[in-house]
């Protein structure tokens, strides 16, 4: 069995909750979570690049260093400021030009509303934010003014984003789903009130 260990130094916490594989045939683990910087006073995003020949690693992803090749580890948040960010979800995005990208979604607090927001990036094949993703790689949706947890995300034949959690309403908590286009757009062709949003209540 290949056993792979990942800490990151100058972080506490590194707190893992999901983890895809590419179907290239150099075939790469990638591995998401949040950890607590000390620095920042945050919990931030973490992804992870893994070479599944020999478990170091990938030297193809992640930031770029002094020596011009790729440390294995992006980290980001969110959004500016001393919010946290918690990364929940991750899934492979075969894009229609045949490239992939990665998606991670979670949430993030608000530091205005004092709630939790969903939240998703579009990550490069390279480990890097694509812009091509509502204009910044990432896409924050407050879909009410309550606490919104984003738990998982796929994505369907027409290459759309789909996103789901929990949000509550007041007093309970409903589940919600979300489509989104490549761009980071909602899709207005899906939900009852035309939005992208969808929100069921379970008596």
């Amino acid at each position: 069995k290949k056993r792979y260990a990942t800490e990151l130094l100058t972080y506490d916490d590194d707190i893992l909750t999901c983890m895809a594989l590419s179907g290239t045939d150099d075939a790469k683990l990638v591995v998401g979570g949040y950890s607590y910087n000390r620095t920042s006073n945050k919990y931030e995003c973490i992804v992870v690049g893994i070479n599944t020949t020999n478990g170091n690693l990938a030297t193809d992803f992640g930031t770029i260093g002094t020596d011009s090749t790729r440390d294995g580890i992006l980290k980001f948040s969110f959004n500016s400021g001393t919010a946290d960010s918690i990364l929940r979800c991750i899934t492979v995005y075969s894009r229609a030009d045949n490239n992939t990208d990665y998606l991670v979604g979670g949430y993030v607090f608000n530091l205005v509303t004092e709630t939790y927001d969903f939240a998703i990036a579009r990550i490069t094949s390279a480990g890097a934010l694509n812009t091509a993703f509502n204009s910044n790689g990432i896409k924050i949706i407050a879909v009410n003014e309550y606490h919104n947890f984003l738990t998982s995300i796929a994505v369907d034949v027409n290459f759309k984003i789909i996103v789901s959690g929990y949000t509550y309403n007041g007093t309970t908590y409903d589940f919600t789903t979300i489509r989104i286009k490549q761009d980071g757009t909602l899709d207005t062709t899906f939900g009852p009130n035309n939005n992208g949003i969808s929100t069921t209540t379970i008596n």
